[in-house]
């Protein structure tokens, strides 16, 4: 059994947490935690992209929350069909009181802890940005409500915004309706997230070897990184094959 070798190499090893495998229901206090950090490993993916931005976050804080209070009522009712791993081991037995306690007491601090973390995610202006075809003037800032009157009734914006993603639409109404646009794009700009970061810094290491490690990299990390795609026609007819012609 795994739990025997960990156990036994951790002996071994004379390391102090082989004492935690004598405790009382280690088993479903792993399986447990192993569940939970699955749901935010899961939530971890859902935050990254090219096209996130402060409002699609706040979407998904905002859900995870209301299924953490999920799974704190399924867990006092006894079900632990949220949580694969701990509902195999406990099968058709009942999940111990004290674990039960222990689980609603863990899920209690993470919904207040994300809420400590995360206090405003409210935004006033989401609808107006995400859906403005659809929206009420009256969750408008009163003075870009004449301008979002005019934008809910220009047909060519609504084509636009049905085809274009939402960070390029505001963009290219922008000078027709400015109100309404830098509303929109001081939600929108921010950076809510470190993945262009890191997917630059995973692109220069994947360039930029053990072995190249003196190598200039400006020109291809810019080739790995542009959204660009090159006109291999007009680059080659630019290109003569032979010097001497």
């Amino acid at each position: 059994m795994l739990r025997n070798e960990v156990k036994e190499f951790l002996c071994q090893m004379k390391s102090g947490l082989v004492e935690y495998f004598e405790f009382d229901n280690f088993e479903i206090t792993t399986a447990y935690l192993v569940d939970i950090v699955g749901h935010f490993n899961k939530l971890n993916l859902q935050l990254q992209g090219k096209n996130a931005n402060v409002i699609t976050h706040s979407d998904k804080l905002k859900a995870f929350i209301e299924k953490l209070k999920l799974y704190k009522t399924r867990i006092n009712n006894g079900n632990l069909i949220m949580f694969q791993n701990l509902n195999n081991i406990i099968g058709v037995n009942m999940l111990p009181e004290v674990i039960k306690k222990e689980i609603v007491c863990h899920l209690d601090n993470l919904i207040t802890e994300f809420g400590n973390y995360f206090p405003d995610m409210n935004l006033l202006s989401s609808e107006v940005i995400i859906s403005p075809f659809s929206c009420d003037v009256k969750n408008v800032k009163e003075e870009a409500q004449e301008e979002f009157i005019e934008l809910k009734n220009d047909t060519t914006a609504k084509d636009h915004f049905k085809v274009a993603p939402l960070n390029n639409f505001w963009l290219k109404i922008r000078n027709s309706y400015p109100l309404c646009s830098s509303i929109a794009l001081k939600a929108l700009i921010p950076f809510s997230t470190s993945y262009l970061c890191e997917a630059g810094f995973l692109a220069m290491l994947s360039l930029k070897t053990k072995k190249r490690n003196r190598l200039d990299i400006d020109a291809d990390i810019r080739c790995a990184l542009s959204k660009t795609k090159p006109n291999f026609q007009i680059l080659i007819a630019s290109k003569q094959c032979q010097n001497s012609h």
